[in-house]
């Protein structure tokens, strides 16, 4: 679970850095998609640890 938290968190920074490489659009759009990533895995995180 945490290492699927780790690989997730990479991914999307290496894509935050592909995308601040791009045009001004793409930098919106794919800062849009970062975040709600991070939301989504920050959200997911919380949930399994207030399971336990």
């Amino acid at each position: 679970m945490v290492h699927m938290l780790s690989t997730g968190s990479a991914r999307l920074a290496r894509d935050a850095r592909m995308v601040f490489g791009g045009n001004f659009s793409r930098k919106l759009v794919g800062l849009a998609i970062v975040t709600s990533g991070y939301a989504l895995i920050a959200s997911h995180a919380l949930q399994h640890l207030s399971g336990h």
